[in-house]
């Protein structure tokens, strides 16, 4: 369960091996049900999830936490390559307004299951980064029970 992480410039890449097909991994960023599931840090205790899931179909996640009370994430799906990879834009709430990053979804056969190289851009200042970094970080923890809590199938 370890991740890497990565940060530069305006730049945050999290790597993450995951012991479960590919297929299973994408299909859990792909369906709203399994999204509501593992979506958010570990404060979060309800996500509902609505996606358009193809390439100019919007998304949107509403989501309650202890720690931060009601929150709402927007974005278009840009370029969707089953069970490749996944582009979007997400527009995230701060007090000086929203702001708007581009994320990559890269999911790459290894080692008999799945690494993840999440790669986000655009982040305004610095700081974001750590904050991103650990919330996306908790959320992984969540997808890895998800996809590997059924064996394999060949």
């Amino acid at each position: 369960m370890s991740t890497e992480i990565e940060k530069f410039d305006d730049t945050l890449r999290i790597s993450r091996h995951f012991n479960a097909p590919r297929q299973r991994v994408f299909a859990a960023w792909s369906d709203a049900n399994q999204i509501d599931k593992w979506w958010g840090c570990a404060q979060t205790t309800s996500v509902q999830a609505e996606i358009d899931f193809r390439v100019g179909g919007k998304f949107r996640f509403h989501m309650i936490g202890t720690s931060y009370g009601e929150m709402d994430f927007c974005g278009t799906y840009q370029e969707i390559v089953s069970p490749e990879k996944i582009v979007y834009t997400v527009e995230f709430p701060t007090p000086n307004g929203p702001m708007e990053m581009r994320v990559q979804i890269e999911l790459l056969e290894e080692d008999g299951g799945t690494k993840l190289i999440m790669t986000q851009t655009g982040f305004p200042m610095p700081e974001l980064k750590d904050i991103i970094a650990g919330g996306t970080t908790q959320s992984l923890d969540k997808l890895e029970k998800l996809v590997c809590a059924e064996p394999a199938t060949a």
